[in-house]
């Protein structure tokens, strides 16, 4: 072939013209003598003087090939076809056209050989930087090498018998035409070669050849693809590295040339890494070529991604939207980055109002997932990375999951992507375990932790697997990892004893996490652990998270909530830690106030610490009443605008269903209407998955249907009694080994049985006394339940009089358990006001072989100490106690005690349905004291007319009941018939008229009624009523 650039052929000295088809010749599609059938001929490739090519097919191997054909009055180019082959036989190396078969039949001589697709390397100089030109010249010289190290010189280097192939990434250059290469083997003349590149020796006559020949001839080509000419004075133009290079190749004196060209490879190749080549030892240079090797490795990350990116793009597709990609990249990675590290300056800076700041930064993270839909894939892919990043470090973790696994998808699977999954994994799994615990049934709970070991910890380990290079520290990845596997102790040792940066927080969140898990693993599902020492761990995260990130509410938020949960599970004995979580909850939530007051989590727990300040039922119990009403409806809007995850959302329904519960009993303890309430737990249950109504829900239910049965009457009544029964067998059943659960039954059994005549409630008595008795034997140091547990036992006690058989039974059994549990729970003093009832309405043996006025002064004494937040209840004993002293002593100053006692009843903070049934009992049954008869009248008519003609509990149907006998000209005709319609169709109600009866029959024989066996039912039944 020829070339504009080097138009010489190569020169065979005493050739001649041939007798062959010439070079004008068309192109042909046969072979120009026959050969072997098992190839077929294509095309003719190429032609010259002395043969020609012919691009052919292996029939037997199925392959293309190049044949290359000699004519044959031409011998000397014969034999010198026939040397090329034996030759490339000898070489195997990827820039050496290989040769498959030499043969000669009859005329035809012919070498076929690999067909290597292409143009010379003169054809696409211009083409090709001066890295790319020099790199193929590098290759040319390792092709060289190889072939000296045969013992082979090729003896006509030059660019047109270079030829790189087509569609070759990297660029590939081919060493073809050596068919006149010298070796030992084969002797060439010594003046065969192209005249430009033959070395001056080759010009002398019977001259040794040399691998400095090649030398040179690698010289000259490098001189000719750099700069067109055969010139030196062209090489001025080039680096000075390449000048050195060529000029040593270049030599006169073959010994001053390169010793191989292995080592001509290896400065090529340094000048291609800009690093010193071995011609210049100067040290001045050596410095400076390592300082320009460096200086890009002492930019940025970024800038070094930018560069190597861009050198891919420019060297491996040369398309300028790829460019545009690459510069979209690094710019959201500059965005991502900085929003990144705003966020982080948040958390860190001093505890302050940062929800708008972070919002605004939560607003940016979805409007990249919104554009994320419209993209190009590659593009949308960095999107939804993006934005999973930032909700991860936000604490978005189901956004995270979804932008995150979305970018995955399209293909975004770096490092930082594969990390933040793992991370968002992880956070998930916990959350998912600890969901799994509080379903309801055992069967839902293993099905929830096989679908977060399927959904969340196994892509968290593949993710973490996947991750080649993380910045994070390497303990950190040790924990996660161990806790994945399970291995909670270990990871917790890792996090607290292991190598990590004093800034590095995310130890901490991932500490927290654990430590909670850990603690009611102990306390709620009885795992063995040291709860004090868990405890301690909890704190030692909360407390160092909170130091190094005070303005992120998630520390505070947490610690709340698990202080919380301490008030139930763990108070204490005699619940001595219960003013001690408060305190710490409070502390917490204030915390939590500053950072963000619109925080549904917040007001969520803000509402149940208020919840302590209802025990008493005083006017500041109905203010905290309506507080915590607003903070969890607060906390359900908040929940809505901001878009929470459901199971969030879940907790607060739930939590705010307890908080009704307990908010109905003290609305009725200060007589206010407690419908409106039951209708908002109504709505609040409908929104409750079923897969989360567990126990707790359904004794919610039970309460509301208990509520609903006291406010209606007849067949409604024994409906909603029905139902409250129904739900507290649901709760049961769904959780029969939880002991809070079996005792929160048996609570409720002994409410119903206030309802019920002495024969039926004896029998829900006795149930509830067998569900307290497995509650307490499971939990014998939980005070409330000890405590529930002894109460039942005084009320199953109260219901039988001193004749019947198993009295003595079961008054040893009430009073031993009173006993033992004011003993064991100093500071529950409720089992003081229990024994004081015990005391004054059923007296022990003991207390009754005293005399009765120091049996009396002893119940005094109880009473002096007993608590305050139950002032209407001791009002009613304070009334018992002093009629019986009166009786006891008749004396005027006794008596005066009692009517002061008497009128207090009717003072505002005293405004109680029972405590004026007992006080009218007492007043209109007792003949000395007719002359206040106007003023119980009077009081009776003043009483709340919800309290006499709505409100269904035994005191008011007492109340009616005296209404009417004392003044039934006055009253209404509408209570009248209520009255009597209660007689006829309620049978509770039928046993309150019983009471009343039973008491008008007392007031005729008062001398007589200390002295009665049914006393003691008598105003049992009203104290406890």
């Amino acid at each position: 072939m020829t070339s504009s650039y080097d138009d010489q052929d190569t020169y065979i000295p005493g050739s001649q013209p041939s007798d062959s088809p010439s070079a004008t010749d068309a192109p042909r599609r046969i072979f120009p003598y026959p050969i072997n059938s098992r190839y077929r001929c294509l095309e003719q490739i190429g032609h010259g003087s002395s043969g020609s090519v012919y691009k052919a097919h292996d029939n037997q191997l199925h392959r293309d090939v190049a044949i290359k054909f000699i004519h044959r009055s031409d011998l000397q180019e014969r034999k010198r076809l026939l040397a090329e082959g034996r030759v490339l036989a000898q070489l195997d190396h990827p820039n050496i056209c290989r040769v498959y078969e030499v043969a000669e039949e009859g005329d035809a001589v012919y070498l076929v050989m690999s067909l290597v697709k292409g143009q010379h390397l003169n054809h696409w100089r211009e083409h090709f930087s001066i890295s790319q030109r020099v790199e193929l010249i590098a290759q040319v010289c390792d092709a060289i090498a190889e072939a000296h190290r045969k013992g082979i010189v090729h003896c006509d280097i030059k660019p047109g018998n270079i030829v790189l192939q087509e569609d070759s990434n990297p660029l590939t250059a081919v060493l073809v035409d050596f068919g006149i290469a010298d070796s030992h083997h084969h002797s060439s003349a010594s003046g065969v070669g192209t005249e430009h590149y033959m070395a001056p020796e080759r010009f002398t006559e019977g001259a040794r050849l040399t691998s400095s020949i090649d030398i040179y001839a690698l010289g000259a080509t490098l001189r000719m693809v750099l700069t067109g000419q055969h010139s030196d004075q062209a090489l001025e133009a080039l680096p000075r590295d390449l000048q050195y290079v060529i000029r040593h190749c270049l030599q006169p004196d073959p010994t001053q040339r390169y010793a191989n060209a292995a080592l001509l490879a290896a400065d090529l190749r340094a000048f291609l890494q800009s690093r010193p080549i071995s011609l210049r030892r100067n040290p001045w240079y050596r410095g400076q070529r390592l300082w320009q090797r460096n200086r890009w490795l002492r930019g940025t990350v970024l800038v070094a991604t930018i560069i190597g990116l861009l050198l891919i793009l420019a060297a491996g597709f040369y398309q300028s939207h790829m460019r545009d990609r690459q510069l979209e990249q690094v710019r959201m990675h500059e965005q991502v980055t900085r929003l990144e590290s705003q966020i982080d300056a948040i958390y860190r800076s001093p505890r302050h109002a940062s929800r708008d700041e972070l919002q605004r930064l939560r607003n940016a993270a979805r409007q990249w997932v919104e554009r994320a839909h419209d993209l190009p894939k590659w593009l949308s892919a960095y999107h939804y990375a993006s934005a999973g990043r930032l909700f991860v470090q936000l604490g978005n973790n189901t956004e995270a999951q979804s932008a995150l696994t979305q970018a995955w998808q399209l293909g975004e699977r770096s490092d930082s992507t594969a990390m933040a999954l793992a991370i968002v994994h992880q956070r998930l799994y916990t959350v998912a375990r600890s969901q799994a615990f509080n379903l309801p049934s055992a069967s839902s709970r293993e099905d929830a932790l096989a679908l977060a070991h399927s959904t969340h910890r196994l892509p968290a380990l593949h993710y973490l697997d996947s991750v080649e290079r993380s910045d994070l520290p390497a303990d950190y990845l040790r924990a996660m990892r161990a806790y994945l596997n399970g291995d909670e102790v270990e990871a917790d040792s890792i996090l607290k004893n292991g190598k990590f940066p004093s800034w590095f927080y995310p130890r901490y969140e991932l500490g927290l996490s654990l430590a909670i898990e850990a603690l009611f693993n102990t306390l709620v599902r009885q795992v063995p652990g040291d709860t004090d020492a868990l405890i301690e761990s909890m704190q030692y995260y909360g407390d160092n998270l909170a130091a190094q990130t005070p303005s992120s509410i998630g520390s505070y938020i947490r610690l709340a909530s698990a202080y919380l949960e301490l008030v139930h599970y763990y108070p204490g004995p005699g619940g001595e830690n219960l003013e001690r979580w408060h305190q710490l909850a409070e502390q917490q939530l204030h915390y939590a106030r500053e950072v963000d007051n619109e925080h549904p989590m917040y007001h969520h727990h803000q509402g149940s610490l208020l919840s302590r300040d209802t025990s008493q039922p005083t006017e500041e119990s109905l203010t905290a009443v309506r507080q915590i009403t607003r903070h969890y409806e607060l906390a359900l809007r908040y929940a809505k605008e901001r878009g929470t995850e459901p199971r969030i959302t879940t907790a607060i329904h739930l939590s705010y269903l307890n908080q009704i519960r307990t908010q109905q009993t003290t609305l009725a303890n200060l007589g206010r209407s407690i419908e409106p309430l039951l209708q908002r737990a109504q709505v609040i249950a409908e929104r409750i998955p079923e897969a989360h109504r567990g126990p707790s829900f359904y004794l919610n239910l039970a309460s509301q249907h208990r509520n609903m049965a006291e406010l209606t009457s007849g067949e409604r009544s024994e409906h909603y009694w029905q139902r409250n029964e129904d739900a507290l067998q649901m709760a049961y059943s769904i959780a029969p080994d939880l002991p809070t659960v079996a005792a929160n039954v048996g609570a409720n059994l002994r409410y119903r049985a206030l309802y019920l005549d002495n024969q039926q409630a004896r029998l829900r008595l006795q149930d509830a006394i067998e569900y307290l008795a497995q509650s307490h034997q499971a939990l014998p140091n939980h005070g409330v339940i000890a405590y529930n547990y002894a109460q039942t036992l005084a009320h199953m006690l109260y219901r039988l009089s001193e004749e019947d058989p198993v009295y003595a039974q079961w008054h040893q059994r009430a009073y031993q358990q009173i006993v033992e549990g004011r003993d064991t729970f100093p500071r529950i003093r409720f089992f003081s006001l229990l024994l004081l009832d015990l005391q004054l309405f059923a007296p022990p043996a003991e207390l009754r072989q005293l005399p009765p006025l120091q049996q009396l002064e002893r119940v005094q004494q109880l009473l002096d100490e007993s608590p305050s937040n139950i002032a209407a209840l001791n009002h009613v004993r304070q009334l018992v106690i002093d009629y019986q002293r009166w009786r006891l002593t008749e004396d005027v100053a006794d008596l005066q005690s009692l009517r002061e006692t008497l009128e207090k009843t009717t003072s505002e903070h005293y405004n109680r349905a029972y405590l004026h049934a007992s006080s009218a009992i007492i007043w209109a049954g007792e003949p000395l004291l007719s002359e206040l008869r106007p003023q119980l009248i009077e009081m009776v008519k003043n009483l709340p007319g919800t309290q006499i003609e709505l409100a269904k509990n035994p005191a008011n149907l007492i109340l009616q009941e005296i209404v009417v006998s004392l003044n039934g000209d006055e009253v209404s005709p509408g209570l009248v018939a209520q009255c009597e319609a209660n007689r006829a169709q309620d049978p509770s109600q039928r046993y309150m008229l019983e009471i009343w009866q039973r008491i008008e029959r007392l007031a005729l024989a008062v001398e007589e009624l200390f002295n009665l066996p049914c006393r003691h039912s008598t105003q049992r039944d009203l104290i406890f009523l």
